[in-house]
């Protein structure tokens, strides 16, 4: 049944034509020329438009991570595969500490090395060309988990030309089930997009997150900068190395007293600028703020040569003071990092300057 599922909605209805034909008087006096269409010149043009791309994909919540497998081409290449894809999603099992995934490479498969995008790629033979199903994974943070699945749904369906979706479609547009003890979210999509993603995900209206009639919530990234491991930074006098884990490619502690602050610098997917946001402000306490005056206090910083998001939230105070986040997002190519102050707003105030010398001394080489 869940097989079926998946495949059903892979086929979709023939196109009818409609010609509508309306006849006039001659006039002797207008001129008649046949102007070719630009596709009859240039036939590119209407495939890159038109050219069918399906993808499957899963989401995997395990813990406060979701891990994303996903495959996209042509839908001559990827339709065979549904039954491959759903078998090797299912048979997953999610181990150690952190847990990860683990798998059987299935016959004819070849498993290919991760990359600082990827946790691995596994190419799958189809005629002459192999088709890759990649493996990553992205962290919840404070965010519920329809919201999160709903977001990165949405991305996906951004990429290959797609609409949002609301919440209240993801019953009948997606598929719930569950790998091992975990929920499993799969989609089975087709569009024409090229599957990668476009421009940057905030990037004017009808983009993947954006609202009808909305201002862009965020910048568009340059197609032509990718990043290329942890960027080079100068870190100001006064800060210490902090722990890293698997998500953070630096963190530094700042420590006055009993005063405390932790700088976190994080290489994550593309997300909405607003939903960042409002996890950052559920983060001081600021819960009850309105969409709109959130994206006020969003100001722009220069990272390597271009505008970056930049906001500064202050909790409530109570006892022990406030809490404060400065945090600036910065697109390289795919992947946009996230760099993070949090903690004592006193203290916070204090190293605004050294926070913000940080954040522009990120260099990508």
């Amino acid at each position: 049944m869940l097989l079926s599922r998946l495949m059903l909605r892979s086929m979709g209805w023939p196109l009818l034509a409609l010609v509508l034909a309306a006849g006039c008087r001659p006039q002797d006096e207008i001129a008649r020329y046949t102007v070719p269409k630009p596709e009859l010149i240039d036939p590119t043009l209407v495939k890159a438009e038109t050219e069918e791309r399906q993808m499957l994909g899963a989401i995997v919540i395990v813990n406060k991570a979701g891990w994303f497998f996903k495959l996209t081409g042509a839908k001559a290449q990827v339709g065979p595969l549904a039954e491959q894809f759903v078998s090797f999603v299912k048979d997953l099992k999610f181990e150690g500490q952190p847990a990860e995934p683990k798998w059987t490479v299935p016959p004819g498969w070849r498993e290919l090395p991760g990359n600082e995008h990827r946790f691995a790629t596994l190419a799958i033979p189809t005629g002459d060309k192999a088709q890759e199903l990649t493996v990553s994974t992205l962290e919840l943070g404070d965010v519920s988990e329809q919201d999160y699945i709903l977001a990165n749904v949405n991305r996906w369906r951004g990429q290959i030309g797609l609409g949002e979706l609301k919440a209240s479609d993801l019953a009948t547009e997606t598929i719930a089930t569950q790998v091992g003890d975990h929920p499993c979210t799969l989609v089975n999509m087709v569009g024409t997009g090229s599957g990668a993603t476009p421009r940057g995900p905030f990037a004017g209206s009808g983009g993947p997150f954006a609202s009808s009639g909305a201002p862009p919530l965020g910048p568009s990234a340059p197609a032509t900068i990718a990043a290329s491991g942890t960027p080079k930074y100068t870190r100001p006098e006064g800060w210490t190395e902090g722990e890293l884990n698997q998500f953070r490619k630096a963190a530094f502690n700042i420590v006055a007293g009993d005063q405390k602050l932790l700088v976190t610098l994080i290489d994550l997917s593309p997300s909405p600028l607003l939903a960042n946001v409002k996890r950052w402000a559920s983060e001081v306490g600021l819960d009850a703020v309105a969409d709109a005056d959130l994206l006020k206090l969003v100001k722009k910083i220069e990272v390597a040569g271009q505008p970056c998001d930049y906001v500064e939230l202050v909790g409530p105070a109570n006892d022990s003071g406030s809490t404060t986040i400065l945090g600036a997002i910065v697109p390289q190519g795919d992947t946009y990092w996230f760099v993070k102050l949090k903690g004592n707003s006193e203290l916070a105030q204090r190293e605004k300057a050294n926070f913000e010398a940080f954040v522009k001394s990120l260099k990508f080489e």
